[in-house]
């Protein structure tokens, strides 16, 4: 038989054998062979077509990713997906192969050839840097050289550390009145990185690819269930693989107002709750509820709504100092709870350090008005003072010590008469006044008493013309009085 590549030329004469090697026309592409069978009889020709393909596949470009997330450098589970694109062969693409961290060549016999083109791959070795190879084989028999692209295989939860939430304003940990809080996460970890935070009061940990992941540290968080009360706030971390973890805290959202009550200041020594001679007032807060223990009370005359996360609060006061100056004082008591929520009641008091007007006492008999002398114990009393209280505001006595303005024993309203009481001669009778605010002045009169009769002694009548005692005979007599005394005069 004779063997050619080429028609009506003569090729390569050989015995005949079913099979014999034949070297083709050089260059990829169809080749046909021509063979011309001989014998006695004569000689027929046959001919046959093979593609000659030489060149190697390429593969375009392979990319790997997790199935989830579709991040290319991370993945928390070992079945990734894996994309292999712009595969390229003049006779088509027969096989792909895909290996982990081996890059030896398969061979064409390797049973791990596929026909179709991979969409995933599991990933078969030990957690951390993984390198993903692909291959290709047309039909020829040709492998392509390798195609590689690297994962991070993490299925380990990240560590969240610790989560403090807090008032925005004061830093209370137990409390707030505000929805808006304060949110603090410190120690976090991973051995490949944080990647995501999602706040949420809802402790059904979030997918993966939930919209409100954020990349940034949360530093706020507002609270939406409706409602004061114990809030559990979730903070969920995400790593870069996607592997979630969480972390939580409590905080008591207080946004109701505690109850102020009702404030009576007092003078301390009086009690009046309308009139004070002293700065110092006793301060008498009844009825507030829900009051912080620690700094729940702030007291001023401005009526400014003060800052309840700062300023002068103090515990619950027993008295108060009032500003100078004597007028009608405005007096605020603001009190605050736990969670800085504020509420305030006021009253007045009259500051009045001013004594009051004596004016002039005048001490008088009752029958003949004699302001020197009587001749009775009850006597007439004149007195003209201003600014006294008109509720009991005089106090009469004989003794020269001062009265207890506060107390009420002996004050009487303006009186008209008084009783001396300490028997008969020159009587000092003392008048104390008293305003509403208990200042107190006095003044004194004087008068005498004598209720005792004088003595006549004798009396003699006798003529005027020649002294007979016995008779006259004129109308008009002379009259003789000696020896009479009083020892008032």
């Amino acid at each position: 038989m004779n063997i050619s590549n080429t028609l009506n030329v003569d090729g390569v004469t050989a015995s005949y054998s079913i099979s014999t090697p034949w070297t083709l026309v050089a260059g990829d592409g169809l080749k046909t062979v021509y063979v011309r069978y001989s014998d006695d009889l004569g000689s027929q020709l046959a001919q046959d077509t093979i593609t000659l393909d030489t060149t190697l596949p390429t593969i375009g470009n392979m990319t790997v990713s997790d199935r989830s997330s579709s991040r290319v450098d991370y993945t928390n589970e070992r079945l990734i997906s894996i994309s292999i694109t712009g595969e390229t062969d003049l006779n088509g693409i027969w096989k792909y192969f895909v290996s982990e961290n081996n890059l030896v060549t398969p061979s064409f016999e390797d049973n791990s050839w596929i026909t179709v083109k991979p969409l995933t791959f599991n990933i078969l070795g030990a957690e951390g840097r993984t390198t993903i190879n692909a291959y290709v084989m047309d039909f020829a028999g040709n492998i392509s050289l390798v195609k590689s692209a690297t994962i991070t295989l993490d299925t380990t939860s990240p560590n969240v550390g610790t989560v403090v939430l807090s008032d925005r304003s004061n830093g209370n940990l137990i409390t707030s009145n505000e929805r808006i809080v304060s949110i603090s996460i410190s120690g976090e970890s991973d051995t490949y990185g944080i990647w995501k935070y999602l706040v949420t009061e809802n402790s059904s940990a979030p997918a993966e690819n939930n919209a409100n992941w954020m990349t940034s540290t949360p530093n706020t968080y507002n609270i939406l269930n409706a409602g004061d009360g114990t809030k559990t706030v979730y903070v969920y971390i995400k790593d870069n693989a996607g592997n979630i973890q969480v972390e939580s805290d409590t905080i008591v959202l207080d946004t109701a107002s505690p109850n102020a009550g009702t404030l009576t200041l007092k003078d301390t020594s009086s009690g009046s709750n309308r009139y004070t001679n002293s700065t110092v007032v006793t301060f008498d807060l009844q009825g507030e509820s829900e009051v912080s223990p620690n700094g729940g009370y702030l007291i001023n005359e401005t009526g400014t709504v003060p800052n309840g996360d700062s300023g002068a609060w103090v515990n619950k006061p027993v008295t108060y100092t009032l500003s100078g100056g004597d007028a009608k004082k405005t007096v605020y008591v603001w009190v605050r709870d736990t969670a800085g929520n504020i509420s305030g009641t006021s009253t007045t008091i009259t500051l009045d350090t001013v004594v009051p007007g004596t004016g002039t006492l005048t001490l008088s008999d009752q029958s003949y008005a004699n302001t020197n002398y009587t001749n009775a114990a009850l006597i007439n009393v004149s007195m003209s003072g201003t600014g006294v209280s008109p509720n009991n505001g005089y106090y009469m006595s004989e003794n020269a010590t001062a009265p207890n303005p506060d107390d009420g024993t002996g004050w009487v309203n303006n009186p008209g008469t008084y009783t001396l009481v300490g028997g008969q001669g020159v009587r000092t009778v003392y008048v104390w006044v008293r305003d509403e605010a208990g200042n107190t002045a006095n003044t004194s009169a004087t008068i005498t008493l004598d209720t005792t009769s004088p003595n006549v002694g004798t009396v003699v009548l006798s003529d005027r013309s020649n002294g007979n005692l016995i008779t006259s005979n004129e109308r008009i007599v002379s009259i003789s009085i000696s020896g009479e005394s009083d020892t008032y005069g």
